[in-house]
């Protein structure tokens, strides 16, 4: 019980050595503008307001700018695939062609009646005037021609010419020129669909 009474009397002997160690507090003092604006909050709304309007001008910045390299990727990503679009057209047209202007030559081989008809529409197609009508004609296809030797009584004459293609020919009269026959139709159908 001695040993209790002694850690009691030790316990209040310091608590009473704590309390004549403490000093006082004081109040700081404060400047009473930095009070008032800090009691109604107007620095604080005007700061709040500022840092606002500033961070949303930073954002729409950014959003601009990435918008614009949005607009660019996408671009980049199009404009390939138009080119790409655009030729493999070209070449789908090509091949069109050459496998019409093939069926065309196998079909004038088979029917000769056709190709005079091509060979009257590219003369009837030369401008009106006086002079001898020239046909240009690859040599296996002149033998299509009869022996009759004038359309419509207009004098002709028959060249053979190795460069013309099969089932083509051109039809020349003083400076006029005239590409008829298969490389003539396969020309018309290019021009219209190349021109879409």
């Amino acid at each position: 019980m001695a040993a209790v009474v002694t850690t009691l009397f030790n316990v209040r002997s310091a608590g009473k050595q704590a309390n004549a160690s403490t000093e006082k507090w004081q109040m700081p003092s404060f400047d009473q503008d930095a009070v008032n604006d800090a009691a109604d909050g107007t620095d604080d709304v005007a700061g709040y307001n500022e840092g606002f309007e500033q961070g949303r001008q930073e954002a729409q910045q950014l959003l601009t700018a990435d918008a614009e390299r949005l607009q660019q990727l996408v671009r980049s990503m199009t404009a390939p695939a138009e080119l790409l679009s655009s030729d493999i057209r070209d070449e789908l047209l090509a091949t069109a062609f050459a496998v019409a202007k093939l069926i065309l030559q196998r079909e004038i081989a088979q029917s000769p009646e056709d190709f005079k008809v091509l060979i009257d529409e590219a003369i009837a197609a030369l401008p009106v005037a006086q002079g001898e009508v020239k046909i240009a004609l690859h040599p296996d296809d002149i033998a299509l021609l009869a022996t009759d030797e004038s359309t419509d009584a207009q004098p002709l004459s028959i060249v053979p010419d190795a460069d013309i293609s099969r089932g083509s020919c051109r039809v020349s009269r003083d400076a006029s020129v005239v590409q008829g026959g298969i490389d003539g139709l396969i020309q018309q159908l290019a021009s219209k669909h190349t021109a879409q």
